[in-house]
């Protein structure tokens, strides 16, 4: 069956929710109505409405905005039950349902340890946001702040994300943190 006139590139820049995988690496020029169904499987698309990269990089920012202003229940709000998180903290990974509190709880306790008043994360630029159906990755610069009463650390890195479409919401399955050691 012909593609029902959507311009598939092979040019890696971006992939538009289709429900469908029309192949490795490609990208949709023009996003089908939702529901139609795949034009190669003719299968029904699971989406209830299409889907977008900046759909992806909303529900991240929401995310690190509420870490950002510690609110636990809004933070955790936007995690799978199953999520898995890596961090430079130790213990560096918690997985399941209690992850996303238990991650929120020990920045807070090693902030305390290390006598940082206040911590921030800014997002950068996105480089890579891919959106296969219900299932998206995303690689995000990010800045991170402490203020300490000697003066601020920063710490310049990348986060990346794995996110499933659940509900008309991306909720974050996995995310991981890496860049150096923060500095003055």
């Amino acid at each position: 069956m012909m593609a029902r006139g959507f311009g598939v590139s092979a040019t890696p820049l971006r992939t538009l929710a289709l429900g469908c995988s029309l192949g490795p690496r490609r990208v949709l020029t023009e996003q089908p109505a939702c529901c139609e169904g795949c034009p190669v499987t003719n299968q029904p698309d699971p989406c209830s409405k299409p889907s977008s990269a900046e759909d992806v990089l909303k529900s991240i920012s929401d995310f690190v905005d509420s870490v950002n202003r510690g609110d636990e229940a809004g933070a955790v709000g936007h995690l799978t039950p199953d999520v898995a998180i890596t961090e430079d903290l130790a213990p560096y990974h918690w997985q399941g349902p209690a992850a996303g509190s238990e991650w929120m709880l020990a920045m807070f306790q090693n902030a305390q340890r290390i006598g940082v008043s206040d911590i921030k994360m800014e997002l950068g630029k996105p480089t890579r946001v891919e959106v296969e159906g219900p299932h998206a990755y995303a690689i995000v610069e990010g800045l991170l702040t402490y203020m300490r009463s000697e003066g601020a650390l920063h710490a310049y890195g990348m986060l990346t994300f794995a996110l499933v479409r659940t509900n008309d919401r991306w909720l974050i399955r996995a995310f991981a943190w890496s860049g150096p050691e923060a500095t003055p």
